[in-house]
């Protein structure tokens, strides 16, 4: 199997050359420190490489979106690609959803390695991509039945790792770093929004008991509340996020009738990272949940605006 690896040279020394040399124990790597030598045609050698390589890693960074060259591969990539042939694995470097979202909606859609895990998980994590990915790749475009066989064998490859993950160490841990992750991303975006809408956050973070907590409450009488429940020390498949909405008006949160709505989400596993769904939607990030729920939570505000006009 043949790796393209796209990146920005400000990201070569802390990260990109090291996953480099981990998917070189199981790859041809197109690197440009490794291919290029004196007198090489840069655009030359990397159209080719573009052309002949099976799979593509594109490390997403700050970096990576000011330059035009790296920019420019991705789009030469995203032309290669088909519906039954996606080539593309990206990796995000020291980047949100957001961000990936302003500069690329196409590649934000799509479920991302973190290179905050270090260059052996990331290596890791591509190698399931590339597994998957290659099973579903079309032999014979004039039979349907194929194609559509080879995607099946896909989900179930996927679920069946999913499974796996969710009665191991690593599977706990995975869940435990996301809702870290959902935790600080609805900090980050409550203290964006603190405002009129006069926004207060309470944390726990004592992992211990396996319950996290962590409240938004507002100024008009607003509280979102989130809590983990039934996560074990090696196994994820009895654990939910509970999130509840109240309006206390002043009240205490104790003597409410009830929650005004309540939500119940579940983790699995994409490429070793927990993606939390509540039967309706999947979310593929501790931060799109997390702007989900607040969005929920600025929706009924807006409700009580609205009718009060």
């Amino acid at each position: 199997m043949k790796l393209f690896i796209c990146h920005a040279s400000e990201d070569k020394d802390d990260f990109v050359r090291l996953l480099a040399t981990e998917l070189r124990r199981k790859h041809e790597v197109w690197y440009d420190e490794w291919v290029l030598v004196v007198g090489d045609s840069l655009l030359q050698k990397i159209n080719e490489g573009l052309r002949t390589c099976d799979f593509a890693v594109v490390v997403l960074s700050p970096s990576f979106f000011k330059k035009k060259w790296p920019q420019n591969e991705l789009g030469g990539l995203l032309a290669l690609e088909q519906e039954t042939r996606k080539i593309i694995l990206p990796v995000w470097k020291d980047l949100s959803a957001e961000q990936v979202s302003f500069h690329s909606a196409i590649i934000a859609g799509r479920m991302a390695a973190q290179a905050s895990e270090g260059p052996e998980k990331v290596a890791h994590a591509l190698q399931i991509a590339i597994d998957s990915s290659s099973r579903t790749r079309e032999i014979d475009g004039s039979n349907p039945v194929i194609t559509e066989g080879r995607l099946l064998n896909a989900k179930l490859e996927d679920r069946r790792i999913a499974e796996q993950l969710s009665h191991t160490e690593e599977g706990t841990r995975l869940v435990l770093d996301s809702i870290t992750h959902l935790y600080d991303s609805c900090a980050r975006i409550g203290n964006e929004l603190r405002g009129e809408l006069g926004i207060s956050l309470s944390r726990t973070t004592d992992f211990d008991d396996r319950q996290p907590a962590f409240v938004i409450r507002t100024r008009q009488g607003w509280v979102l509340e989130l809590e983990l429940w039934g996560l074990g020390l090696n196994f994820t498949h009895e654990t939910w996020l509970h999130a509840r909405l109240f309006n206390i008006s002043g009240r205490n949160i104790q003597t409410t009738q009830g929650p005004i709505a309540e939500w119940k989400f579940t983790p699995t596993f994409r490429l070793r990272a927990a993606v939390w769904k509540d039967g309706k939607r999947n979310h593929s990030s501790a931060e799109q949940l997390a702007q989900y729920l607040i969005g929920l939570l600025l929706e009924r505000i807006k409700r009580d605006l609205d009718a009060a006009a």
